[in-house]
């Protein structure tokens, strides 16, 4: 049987930082973040502080987890209903600092495909369901079952509560893992002025026995 989220690491705001630094390892090369900062060096940061401010908001408004204290991969999701960055959660969630750190030009330039997704978001699942904000597991150590080990307690709990699960992916490689897992997809697009794909997936809840 497979063990629940209790067995898991919850990570709280006192582990951001190391949480943040898995999830910058796991997606350095990740197309949209190549698009948007080409240079290797200066990615690593900006990409650093960017899921500071990712891993804040799924503590604040949904469930962080990592496999162990070690932080050998991270899994963080939001119920549908808090799944809209507005404005006043990006600001609790310390989007000012994350702007100015990131660079304002650069902020700005994201913004489009921010809109983008979350449109796309709202047009594809417009039903409750819970949104997997983020999953990554350090490059190292990657192949050895840690995503299984994060992704399967979670979908025990939604197939429970009858819930579909809602991720995008920009990566063709990740589809066939996804959909391993039971997502399907639902809308394949390329972000405007860009050549990097958005990939939108749904899991529907399925009995314990169909897994």
């Amino acid at each position: 049987m497979t063990a629940g989220l209790n067995r898991l690491f919850r990570v709280r705001k006192a582990h951001l930082k190391a949480a943040a630094s898995t999830l910058t390892q796991a997606f350095q090369d990740e197309p949209l973040w190549i698009h948007f900062i080409p240079d290797a060096s200066k990615r690593k940061e900006k990409v650093h502080y960017m899921f500071e401010f990712v891993v804040r908001y799924g503590i604040t408004y949904g469930e962080v987890y990592a496999t162990s204290p070690a932080m050998e991969g991270v899994l963080a999701w939001v119920p549908s209903a808090r799944a809209e960055m507005t404005l006043g959660r990006q600001m609790r969630c310390g989007v000012i600092p994350l702007a100015l750190r990131m660079g304002i030009k650069l902020a700005l330039r994201q913004i489009p495909s921010s809109n983008y997704m979350r449109a796309a978001h709202e047009r594809l699942a417009p039903f409750q369901h819970a949104y997997l904000l983020i999953i990554g597991i350090a490059p190292q150590l990657q192949g050895q079952g840690y995503a299984s080990g994060l992704l399967r307690p979670l979908f025990k709990k939604l197939d429970r509560e009858n819930l579909p699960c809602f991720l995008e992916t920009h990566r063709d490689e990740n589809i066939p893992i996804y959909q391993h897992y039971g997502f399907q997809i639902l809308e394949e697009t390329i972000f405007p002025g860009s050549k990097v794909k958005n990939v939108a997936m749904l899991r529907p809840p399925c009995d314990e026995e169909e897994e």
